[in-house]
């Protein structure tokens, strides 16, 4: 039942009927449930099990291109990360993912970047002295 009259009599009048706080209990018994779904949590946790993965793609891909080293040692960067007990994705250890996945890298920190800098309005001025 939708209020056509904002006045505040009218809208206490609402809060107190039986037909709101009845709606009211349902919706927040449905999130209720939801929140607590055993299927939402399992879904919840591969994908932070599947960015974790990316996390470490990540750091092995960018470490070595911020400090002007090889592409090659990615993959000798992703065998270190298992002997330390950590579990990078097995699918893209090769030097060609790493090419791909360091460009999309930089396509979106470009992107970032470019977003960052429309944000700010500045102008210089120079002088000569």
């Amino acid at each position: 039942m939708a209020i056509k009259n904002y006045k505040l009599e009218t809208i206490t009048y609402h809060d107190k009927s039986i037909c709101h706080r009845e709606t009211l209990s349902i919706q927040l018994n449905t999130i209720d449930k939801l929140e607590n779904d055993p299927a939402r949590h399992a879904k919840n946790q591969s994908i932070k099990a599947a960015s974790d993965k990316l996390g470490l793609l990540y750091i092995n891909v960018y470490a070595p291109r911020k400090h002007q080293k090889s592409v090659r040692d990615f993959s000798w960067l992703c065998k270190l990360d298992e002997a330390k007990g950590l579990k990078p994705d097995n699918k893209y250890r090769n030097d060609k993912s790493a090419q791909l996945y360091g460009k999309k890298i930089a396509h979106v920190k470009n992107k970032n970047t470019k977003k960052q800098q429309q944000q700010f309005n500045i102008f210089i001025v120079k002088r000569k002295w």
